[in-house]
């Protein structure tokens, strides 16, 4: 038996309930995966088979970071259990391979196994990376692929335009980038450095800072999508992102037969691709009909293991508990 992490999940074939859980030859799982334990610490009760609207609501009651902190002892009366909150997030975390490195078809499990980056470990960076790089040559892709690159926090606009630049020397052909009307907040740049020709300044916008800093590295102005604010005055979605950036690609790329590869941060491949994906089939009904033309890749990137360490170098572990749920709702919507 072995447990199914999120990065071998198959789309297609699994249900989101076994992630996190120890399967047998079938792919069934055979005991509770990481959505049944959060589940049971929350008090949610699962619906019998996985819905978008169960998952929301669970969703709802993982809540904010720091929620799991403010209701811990009930949490650990119900687990039976004197574990921190941070040990409970990072187990869970751990055993859902959340941030585990991928270069997979959105729809397909991962065949090839990255490792996880556990710690802020330069060596064990650099041999991570050089396994994603190697199995993005290993995509050979050409000319007639593109990419598409998505804004979030400055820290991840940087990391995603990094991924960016590794699939394009791997052989895509077109880059689009789009990024929405977000005011970035003054806190995002701390603890990161500014690169060489950066620019930051007060009052920029997500959209602001990508086509400043971002496009000129990676592709044209002309392939770039910013993305108003929505009706509401509130910056645009990432649903509204992404299918301004697909229809951005969709007029460069035959997608009949194109792939396209979609770099994320670590945990985000599948909100990210998943939000990607539902656009490009909005354009095109049987883009990825196969599973096999949406490609994701994301980096390597530790979970924080203690409390308080910088979010430049480590992931906060209750932030990303909150990214299971959502993975496993988003991929429903691919079911």
């Amino acid at each position: 038996m072995s447990v199914l992490t999120i990065g071998e999940f198959n789309v297609s074939q699994n249900s989101i309930y076994a992630i996190g859980a120890e399967v047998g030859a079938p792919g069934e799982p055979v005991n509770g995966g990481t959505l049944e334990q959060m589940s049971q610490a929350f008090g949610h009760d699962l619906s019998a088979e996985p819905t978008v609207a169960n998952m929301s609501a669970l969703i709802g009651k993982v809540g904010a970071a720091a929620e799991l902190q403010n209701n811990l002892p009930v949490v650990q009366e119900r687990l039976g259990t004197g574990q921190s909150g941070i040990e409970l997030a990072v187990g869970w975390v751990d055993k859902s391979g959340l941030l585990t490195p991928v270069v997979r078809s959105y729809m397909r499990g991962s065949e090839v196994s990255i490792p996880t980056l556990t710690e802020d470990d330069a060596d064990a960076r650099a041999e991570i990376n050089d396994a994603i790089d190697e199995q993005l040559d290993a995509l050979r892709l050409t000319e007639e692929d593109g990419v598409i690159a998505t804004d979030g926090v400055l820290g991840w606009i940087r990391r995603k335009a990094g991924l960016t630049e590794r699939v394009r020397q791997a052989g895509a052909g077109v880059v689009v980038v789009a990024a929405n009307e977000r005011p970035m907040n003054p806190n995002e740049a701390d603890g990161l450095p500014l690169e060489e020709d950066e620019v930051i300044q007060p009052g920029m916008t997500s959209a602001d800072y990508v086509k400043r800093n971002i496009v000129p590295r990676l592709t044209s102005e002309d392939n770039f999508a910013r993305v108003p604010d929505g009706l509401d005055g509130k910056p645009a979605s990432g649903n509204a992102v992404a299918q301004a950036a697909a229809q951005l690609v969709a007029r460069q790329i035959d997608l009949s037969s194109a792939r396209i590869v979609v770099p994320a941060t670590a945990g985000l491949w599948p909100q990210v691709g998943g939000q990607i994906r539902r656009a490009l089939r909005g354009i095109q009904s049987d883009f990825d009909a196969d599973g096999q033309q949406l490609v994701v890749v994301s980096d390597p990137y530790p979970v924080d293991r203690v409390g308080g360490q910088h979010k430049s170098r480590f992931q906060n572990s209750q932030t990303a508990l909150g990214l299971i749920p959502r993975a496993g709702q988003e991929f429903l919507h691919h079911q």
